[in-house]
């Protein structure tokens, strides 16, 4: 008896079930809780007709890789959402500096290959962002530091110069080195004011910063529908040739569809959606999907 051949995703196979989720997402085919057996059996016929080189493509396999990279988003979650963690979006990588790495490998062991793994973290955020469970990694019973470590907004570090994070901590952390270190020059310049001045006025600039992005995170979930509405129509005042009333008629659209609303933000060519999307939008009728 033949046994049957196991069928490992690679990336274009993953690039394309992520394009074939966002496309049933479009069709209205996501309910509040996922997605139905039927969105999976359609997935299954068009990558087959695909032909990866890879055996045939279940509907079960594809639920089961679906899973794994639900894993993935809500691990990738769970690291921003700590303090010292950002996100490279050229390299698709999680990215943090190496104490900040070391002191999380401590207390959370299982996250070591995140090091050097990529995601496409904007898409799978598209697909599963309304379902992930959060405290995914494995703590062991041994480690006695913060199972909760300090958040930052939104699941965003501060970026400055790229993409390295910084916060109130590495003032503060620069402050105490200064002041502890063996060479009298070194210790005579921490008691500079104007070294001083300088930590105080960046502590200064950082908490502005935080209280800002507290604000809007905090008017964000107040008035969601009002964050996505003005986002939308400053992507729709940048398409050129759209009439005023099909712009009007999308914006409402869109507003009132929430999913829609996030995969045309989401979409490279914003126009070319909106005028795929234009006969759709002006015959419904405006009832929530």
């Amino acid at each position: 008896m033949s046994q049957r051949k196991n069928v490992y995703f690679n990336a274009s196979m993953d690039e394309e079930l992520m394009a074939l989720l966002e496309e049933q997402i479009e069709l209205g085919k996501r309910g509040n809780r996922g997605f139905k057996q039927a969105v999976y059996a359609t997935i299954e016929t068009k990558m087959n007709a695909s032909n990866h080189g890879v055996g045939h493509i279940t509907a079960s396999t594809i639920i089961n890789h679906c899973k794994v990279l639900k894993k993935n988003f809500a691990q990738a979650t769970e690291l921003l959402n700590a303090s010292g963690f950002g996100f490279d979006v050229s390299t698709k990588r999680v990215i943090a500096k190496d104490d900040v790495w070391i002191a999380w490998l401590q207390g959370h062991p299982d996250a070591v290959s995140w090091r050097g793994k990529t995601i496409d973290y904007d898409k799978l955020s598209l697909v599963f962002g309304k379902d992930v469970a959060t405290g995914q990694f494995e703590r062991p019973s041994t480690y006695v530091g913060s199972p909760n470590p300090t958040t930052s907004v939104g699941g965003a570090n501060t970026q400055v110069s790229g993409s390295i994070p910084v916060g109130l901590n590495d003032c503060f952390d620069n402050l105490r080195m200064n002041g502890s270190e063996g060479s009298s020059k070194k210790r005579a310049r921490a008691k500079d004011p104007k070294d001083i001045d300088t930590y105080i006025a960046a502590v200064h600039r950082n908490s502005e910063r935080i209280t800002s992005a507290i604000t809007e995170v905090a008017e964000s979930i107040r008035h969601p529908k009002k964050r996505v509405s003005n986002d939308v129509v400053k992507e729709l005042d940048q398409i050129a040739d759209l009439r005023d009333l099909d712009a009007e008629i999308a914006h409402e659209w869109l507003t009132i569809h929430a999913d829609m609303a996030t995969i045309f933000l989401s979409a490279e060519d914003k126009s070319a959606w909106i005028r795929r999307h234009l006969p759709r939008i002006r015959s419904d009728n405006y009832t929530v999907i």
